[in-house]
């Protein structure tokens, strides 16, 4: 049985993990397995937000989503982000998010920005990381709803 690799963190504040780069690896270990589940992206922590970027790798594991004729679409990649901007318009009422940076055939990377403005619990850097996670997967199913009717689908 394997332990819950969220579980040892979820009490800790957002704060800590700027200056303990075990918590940092623990809670990026928690973001892939429990929240993200994607191949290919990097996390960022900020001050008042956590970035994700989707890398070349992410790109190149869903080749039939973004590649024609074995290359990067400019299109498909210019179609994904679009759809991405159409649901952070849509959802901007009730979740905090950018897309950032439009991906394209010389540029295999695209970040969705997660500022802390719209989480209940906030309270500045001492946000509690179970607050986070709760926050960062209610607004990543929502992305994740919202993506499937354009059949994009992203986790595993």
């Amino acid at each position: 049985m394997s332990q819950d690799p969220c579980e040892e963190i979820v009490e800790k504040k957002y704060s800590e993990l700027m200056t303990d780069v075990s918590l940092s690896r623990k809670l990026t270990t928690c973001l892939n397995t429990k929240i993200f589940k994607i191949d290919g992206i990097i996390f960022y922590y900020e001050k008042d937000q956590v970035t994700i970027e989707f890398t070349s790798q992410f790109y190149n594991n869903h080749e039939q989503l973004f590649f024609r004729g074995g290359r990067p679409s400019d299109t498909k990649l210019e179609k994904f982000y679009d759809t991405m901007i159409t649901i952070q318009k849509k959802l901007r009422k009730d979740f905090n998010f950018y897309v950032n940076t439009l991906p394209s055939s010389t540029n295999l990377s695209m970040k969705v920005k997660f500022p802390f403005g719209n989480i209940p619990q906030k309270q500045g850097e001492d946000i509690i990381l179970r607050d986070l996670l709760e926050y960062l997967a209610s607004i990543w199913s929502e992305i994740t709803s919202e993506l499937r009717p354009y059949n994009y689908y992203i986790t595993f």
